[in-house]
């Protein structure tokens, strides 16, 4: 009877239990919120500053009695433990210091519980705009365009133009100019671009000028580009290298594109003539063996989309080996004798079968990596076809001037010169006399007086 009676409490026992759990299952506890302690980060004397200025960082909590520590991070890192209050601390930038820097305050309770707060501090150079935008936008929709900018005259106003790619010299298809009161050395606006009236796809250029608020009116410009698409892929460039072939020769073809949605690419490659080897965003293209103009055409295809384009390679019987310098002329000036001044030009060429040489000239000294000068130097073929940057240095002796031509030569190659001028002239002497005032006593006079002068 006893061992019934047991089993009939236990019973009772657990159907309670079970009624408890269950009406219990409904209530909503959330322990990432229930006890915790409430902590705010303030920035004084805001969230935006100018480099080589400093900001205070105050961290509050809301029940100081239960409070443990708190640990403070910049970008990451560990950057003071505080325990005892008052909880702040000074943060100094400079010149090197970064765009954004994150600060980051975790308070511990007494049992160990953590709260968090964090916040963003803007360093700025004393005159600065920064843009925030996509860089492709759907045909059809407007453009929002966040600006940042900076100037510690203060800014007082901000003015915007936007132009179809290559057509900055004409007027521009939307601009305005946008007053900002009061003045302010920090400044944040939020623009929305009209260009859901715009037909046309491509590239859009934008340039945003902001204009101080001293006397001396000074502006800062900023530029951007953005691209209005009708298709999820965008092909953004295609290239021939060469571009001009001789028969049967060949030139590397690539097609540079991107999927809006982020798909995988697909490239289907196609010519008129002549032979393709390889696969994806760049082929081998094998010329024909009759001269002309050939086409050589991409499809690209992300599964949803596609979009076609071609680009065009000159197939001739011999291509003329050329040297190429860009510029063709270098101007030094006026330069102290026992000084030296340097300049580059770009060495180039197409074709070419022998090595190139390059002659200096009195006063002119040459470098292949701006540190050895010779007179002379000499590339092979293959180097120069791959291009090349010259050092020039002129390095006077005398009073006189430095004139001629530096020249490039290859056997069987037409030359070229670049012509350099430069003077040199004299170092002033150290002890030369400096005249500071002239006086005269008196400084006026009747007709026929005198007055005497002093020079010091």
């Amino acid at each position: 009877m006893k061992k019934y009676a047991k089993l009939f409490i236990s019973l009772i026992a657990s159907v309670i239990l079970a009624f408890v759990f269950y009406a219990c299952s409904d209530c909503s506890v959330d322990p990432s919120d229930e006890g915790r302690l409430g902590i705010s980060i303030e920035l004084t004397p805001g969230n935006s500053i100018f480099k080589n200025d400093s900001v205070q960082v105050d961290i509050s909590v809301d029940d100081i009695d239960r409070l443990g520590f708190i640990e403070a991070y910049i970008d990451g890192q560990l950057y003071k433990l505080l325990n005892e209050e008052p909880f702040n601390f000074k943060i100094k930038t400079n010149d090197g210091s970064p765009d954004t820097q994150s600060i980051k305050a975790i308070a511990y309770d007494n049992e160990n519980i953590t709260s968090l707060d964090s916040t963003l501090l803007n360093i700025f150079n004393s005159s600065e705009i920064r843009l925030i935008y996509e860089k492709y936008i759907p045909l059809g929709s407007d453009m929002d365009i966040g600006i940042r900018a900076a100037e510690k005259d203060t800014v007082e106003s901000i003015s915007y133009s936007l132009w179809k790619n290559g057509q900055v010299e004409t007027d521009p298809l939307l601009s305005d100019v946008i007053e900002i009161e009061p003045d302010q050395q920090f400044c944040t606006k939020d623009i929305v671009l009209a260009t859901s009236e715009f037909t046309e796809t491509g590239r859009y250029d934008f340039s945003v000028t902001m204009q101080s608020s001293n006397t001396v009116k000074t502006t800062t410009t900023e530029d951007g580009f953005f691209t209005l698409y009708d298709n999820s892929i965008l092909i953004t460039n295609i290239t021939a290298d060469p571009d001009t072939v001789t028969c049967k020769g060949t030139s590397q073809i690539t097609c540079e594109a991107i999927s809006i949605q982020e798909l995988d690419l697909t490239y289907e490659w196609s010519s008129e003539s002549g032979q393709i080897a390889g696969e994806g965003s760049t082929i081998t293209w094998t010329a024909p063996e009759t001269e002309g103009d050939y086409d050589i055409s991409v499809k690209v295809k992300d599964g949803t989309d596609s979009v076609s384009t071609s680009i065009s390679v000159a197939v001739v019987q011999e291509l003329t080996p050329t040297i190429t310098a860009d510029p063709l002329s270098l101007t030094f000036g006026s330069v102290e004798a026992g000084s030296t001044k340097d300049m580059t030009f770009a060495l180039g060429g197409t074709a070419l079968t022998n090595d190139v040489v390059v002659t200096g000239l009195t006063g002119y000294t040459l470098s292949k990596d701006g540190t050895t000068f010779a007179n002379n130097l000499i590339y092979t073929a293959a180097d120069a076809m791959t291009g090349q940057t010259v050092t020039v240095r002129f390095a006077p002796e005398e009073e006189q001037a430095y004139n001629g031509n530096i020249i490039l030569t290859s056997t069987g190659v037409a030359q070229v010169d670049v012509t350099v001028t430069g003077a040199g002239i004299p170092v002033p002497p150290n002890n030369a006399p400096v005249i500071s005032s002239i006086t005269g006593d008196p400084t006026s006079v009747i007709q026929g007086g005198t007055s005497d002068f002093t020079c010091i």
